[in-house]
């Protein structure tokens, strides 16, 4: 018992040391707002994504080959299966969306709005910059610490926890109530999940990216701050279905649609781990 909780400690301790060098990073983006914002955007929101990211790759890189005499492919950052794991990502992340999208349209009384009121120079800064974002929280909840309590643990450890901890690194869901926490949670379930299936923390990254990309700044179904929308669908129907305020992210919905990529994402995941055991015996 004595050894378990002193590994606990040790681990708690590094994630720690990770949250605060990403403090660190946070504080001097904050003392270079003046400068910052003279940019104007979408390059000001460039730079306040853009640093707190390269202080979390820093945090890795000390963490990895200091305390795990490693590198950054423990933490799963690696180019390894780059094609397949953008493909993986980008259509998991998209088909999640679609799937959840279509039936709110439908139930919600959806209406279409096509006006393209944002560039393709616009669009593709701002999917760069969803990107980075996306990577600093899944880099910072499923990077070494997924890692780490998988290793130490077990994977429904690192998954409950990480999910538990991926929910407190949104707030806003919290005080939605309890539909909006469950599909966060259960977001990072799914995130989480596939860093494991595909060893690849970029897969989760862009998957993550997709659904606020297209679902935010395309379809404005998800309200993000300094982040602009062409709102291509507008919704008017009960909010436990379209969701409120805070978007399709409250609505019941996406719960259904979470449960069914988490159920499906936990088969593939065990039934590869029973093989790998057959295997190995």
């Amino acid at each position: 018992m004595k050894d378990k909780i002193t590994v606990f400690a040790h681990t708690i301790g590094k994630f720690f040391l990770l949250i605060t060098l990403w403090i660190l990073s946070i504080v001097i983006a904050y003392n270079l707002t003046p400068i910052i914002e003279k940019q104007g955007k979408p390059v000001s929101t460039f730079y306040f994504e853009f640093i707190p990211f390269l202080g979390l790759i820093v945090g890795h890189f000390v963490l990895t080959k200091y305390f795990e005499k490693s590198n950054l492919s423990y933490a799963r950052i690696t180019t390894v299966n780059f094609l397949r794991n953008f493909l993986n990502g980008f259509s998991i992340g998209l088909l999640w969306l679609t799937v959840s999208v279509i039936p709110i349209f439908i139930l919600g009384q959806g209406t279409l709005n096509i006006t393209f009121s944002l560039t393709i120079f616009e669009l593709l800064v701002y999917f760069s910059i969803l990107f980075i974002n996306s990577g600093m929280q899944e880099l910072l909840i499923h990077g070494y610490l997924l890692s780490v309590l998988q290793e130490k643990y077990s994977m429904i450890v690192a998954l409950v926890t990480t999910s538990l901890l991926f929910l407190l690194l949104h707030p806003g869901a919290i005080n939605s109530g309890l539909i909006a926490s469950l599909n966060v949670f259960g977001a990072g379930l799914i995130f989480g999940l596939m860093t494991i299936k595909f060893n690849s923390l970029f897969s989760a990254t862009l998957a993550h990216s997709v659904w606020n990309y297209f679902g935010a700044v395309w379809l404005g179904l998800i309200p993000l701050d300094n982040y602009p929308s062409m709102k291509l669908i507008s919704l008017n129907g009960n909010p436990l279905i379209v969701g409120d305020k805070n978007g399709i992210e409250t609505s019941i919905i996406v719960t259904v649609t979470m449960m069914i990529f988490v159920a499906y994402l936990w088969k593939i995941q065990t039934t590869k781990n029973k093989t790998l055991d057959i295997e190995a015996a």
